[in-house]
């Protein structure tokens, strides 16, 4: 995790990781994407580049030559996921 506890929304609701999760913060001098393209993490879930007042990271993956999408096409790898049968359950009786 890029933000420091004091500024994530975890820190704010109080969130504790269950047992067996562990969530290791990023440390200061470092952010994300830095850590990315250096080879210090292999995978990045939800990456923010656009500028605000508490991520660090402002190195443009998307278009980085070395650092590659897990799926080329997501957004098409996520729908075949959701489409799925028992992905997503109607709660509305009909």
């Amino acid at each position: 995790m890029e933000r420091p506890p004091s500024k994530s929304h975890g820190g704010a609701t109080g969130f504790k990781a269950p047992p067996g999760v562990t969530v290791n913060q990023v440390p200061p001098d470092k952010s994300l994407g830095s850590m990315m393209v250096s080879g210090e993490l292999d995978a990045v879930m939800f990456y923010l580049v656009d500028p605000n007042l508490i991520d660090r990271s402002t190195i443009d993956l998307h278009n980085h030559p070395d650092v590659k999408p897990l799926f080329p096409d997501s957004a098409a790898r996520a729908c075949a996921i959701i489409a799925r049968p028992g992905f997503i359950r109607s709660t509305t009786a009909r």
